[in-house]
């Protein structure tokens, strides 16, 4: 029998994509008394398709027996045997094709069978659902003193009125909360206190919500209040504080601080509440993945992602329940905050801001959500794969697409490129390595990373830096750089040209350099590497490969306008990729365009950096047998 000690599951993932709604099916599912039950009523369906399959998979064995004797027998009675080769070679590709497939979803049912029974041999948990909106709220209410509180509320009184109500009834007991030291000594009164104080506070969330829901997409307010107070409390530490001059790092992971004194109260209470697995909905900003990470080896994040179409579906489903609205008006608004949680990479002064591409990139595990019906259902059932690792690491093998992801991921730490490192490996359509490749600069040639802002104004190689930049790159290009710093070619070229095009324009200087900073194209042909599908494409050819028609491209980052084009050309069928390529066109212009059909696959599963966490076994199996064994004679927990 499995214990899990502790526990702490993250989720992120873009608005809509149902980092919610995962969060709440774990803790209620689990927590039910009817888990159990639920798991083995799964097992028992299981059961019955894994007779069904091995029934099937011999019966078309026996075809193929008789189908081969009557080959036999035919030959026999006469010489001209074209026709019944043909027609016996016909049925043996069909037969094998149908083997191939049964096959496959047998060994998935196993897998599965090997699921289910890790489960159920582990004294399931009980999760706490902590959610990040939730505390900020709490903060936020424990903010509302001072001038910045004074000028914020005198801009909106309506969400005032609400937070003032809340404060009101519940102010005391929010400080009697942070004056706790240690939790295990309160009494059942103290807990309980708390208890309820957390319960209100999560009703006032949801009131907050819904009334900034409907206000958002009626138009008449531009942002989400409980955005804008989440932003402030990292950069500041206030939820109405947004000074723009006041960031510190420090502040950063304010609401993972706060998520992991929740973690405190449940961990140390001292009454049958006692609770040591926890789901927290939703990290937004790296900061706080990274907290976790550096705390909690038992942390694990799990990133959700589903298509902008269908994540927009949804909501407008929900919203437009409560609220008329027209889908065109909608759908500019959807955009809008979608853009702003996903986070701008070029935004250099928001690392406090909301970034879920980032978060996405730390993710342990990536689930896609893009199912229709029964969303919710699938959602939980894709999550017990990983719930059964978590708790035996190693139960079951990673699949083929797991492994080549990981060699991509690891391919890609070899890149010397600043600006993002990405892997890519092609396989035939049977999974086995055709080619790799990992964005860089040229064979011969020095990356960006290793060159520093010195190297290319002052005498130090002439060979290298100096004479091949100097017509190119002048001191002060270089004024905004530390002597330290490394170079983006691409981003320095893109910037001197935009700024020759501005020098033609009739602006003062204020304005040119306005737009500057809000305009960031970012001119591929400029940049000095080979992209890493580019790389692994020539080692294919440059080493006399077999050929990539027909097979897969595993990418960590999704093909951009240039490397789509020659992924397509190539013949490969199908694109694995884990993150989205910013601003990317080639999916919906080069890779849909004409009479080839490409299939683009958000890559599914865990992620390069927990694969030999959670794929290496801590025994042997046969080992790991004789363990359980002994473990159940003494009638022992296995941890």
């Amino acid at each position: 029998m499995y214990n899990i000690p502790f526990l702490v599951i993250g989720l992120t993932g873009p608005i809509g994509a149902g980092c919610t709604t995962l969060g709440k099916n774990i803790c209620g599912m689990i927590n039910k008394k009817g888990f159990s039950n639920l798991i083995t009523k799964k097992e028992n369906n299981l059961h019955k398709r894994i007779i069904k399959l091995s029934d099937e998979i011999r019966r078309i064995k026996e075809d193929m027996k008789y189908s081969r004797n009557y080959e036999k027998g035919e030959k026999e009675k006469t010489e001209n045997n074209y026709n019944i080769y043909k027609d016996v070679y016909i049925k043996n590709e069909m037969y094998n094709s149908e083997l191939d497939k049964l096959q496959q979803e047998l060994k998935k049912c196993l897998e599965d069978r090997i699921i289910f029974d890790t489960i159920i041999n582990t004294n399931n948990p009980k999760f706490v659902y902590i959610s990040m909106s939730t505390i900020i709220v709490m903060l936020t209410i424990k903010n509302m003193h001072g001038n910045e509180y004074i000028r914020w509320k005198n801009k909106n009184t309506e969400l005032d009125e609400i937070l003032c109500k809340a404060k009101g009834k519940i102010e005391k007991d929010i400080d009697f909360y942070y004056k706790v030291e240690d939790f295990s000594r309160l009494n059942s009164d103290q807990l309980k206190r708390i208890d309820i104080m957390l319960d209100q506070i999560d009703k006032i969330k949801e009131q907050i919500m819904e009334y900034e829901i409907e206000k958002y997409f009626k138009g008449e307010i531009e942002e989400f209040h409980l955005q804008n107070f989440g932003n402030n409390l990292r950069r500041t530490r206030n939820s109405f504080d947004d000074k723009v001059d006041s960031f510190s790092e420090y502040n950063i992971s304010i609401l993972a601080e706060e998520a992991d004194r929740l973690i405190k109260y449940y961990r140390n209470r001292s009454d049958q509440n006692k609770i040591n697995c926890f789901v927290i909905d939703a990290f937004r900003n790296p900061g706080e993945v990274n907290y976790f990470k550096n705390r909690y080896n038992a942390f694990y994040l799990i990133s959700i992602y589903a298509k902008k179409e269908n994540r927009e579906s949804r909501m407008f489903n929900n919203i437009n329940r409560k609220i008329q609205i027209e889908k065109g008006e909608f759908e500019e608004k959807f955009k809008q905050i979608d853009e702003r949680d996903w986070g701008d990479e070029s935004d250099i002064n928001g690392i406090f801001k909301q970034n879920v591409s980032k978060c996405y990139y730390l993710s342990d595990i990536a689930i896609n959500n893009d199912e229709d019906r029964n969303f919710d259902k699938k959602l939980f059932d894709k999550f017990l794969r990983y719930y059964a690792l978590i708790i035996s690491p190693g139960c079951i093998q990673p699949t083929k697409e797991e492994t080549n992801m990981n060699l991509a991921y690891s391919l890609s730490l070899r890149s010397s490129c600043i600006s993002r490192k990405v892997g890519a490996v092609i396989t035939d359509k049977d999974g086995f390595v055709l080619g790799f490749g990992w964005n860089d600069v040229a064979h011969g040639q020095i990356g960006c990373g290793l060159k520093q802002k010195t190297d290319f104004i002052e005498n130090i190689d002439k060979y290298y830096f100096v004479n091949t930049f100097k017509d190119i790159i002048e001191a002060d290009d270089l004024n905004d750089y530390n002597d330290m710093d490394s170079i983006c070619f691409k981003d320095l070229q893109s910037e001197k040209l935009i700024k020759k095009k501005l020098e033609k324009c009739n602006l003062l200087k204020n304005e040119k350099n306005e737009i500057l900073q809000k305009v960031k194209i970012k001119r591929l042909e400029y940049c000095r590497a080979l992209h890493a599908e580019e790389n692994a494409l020539l080692q294919v050819s440059s080493k006399g490969g077999m050929g990539v028609e027909g097979g897969v491209i595993y990418t960590t980052t999704f093909p951009c306008e240039l490397c789509a084009k020659k992924i397509l050309q190539s013949g490969i069928c199908i694109i694995y990729y884990t993150e989205p390529y910013p601003n990317s066109i080639s999916e919906n212009i080069f890779l849909k365009d004409g009479n080839r059909e490409i299939q683009i696959k958000q890559f599914e599963g865990v992620k390069s950096s927990s694969y030999f966490k959670l794929f290496r076994p801590k025994y042997d199996k046969k080992e790991a047998q004789k363990f359980n064994q002994y473990i159940k004679n003494n009638n022992q927990i296995k941890y």
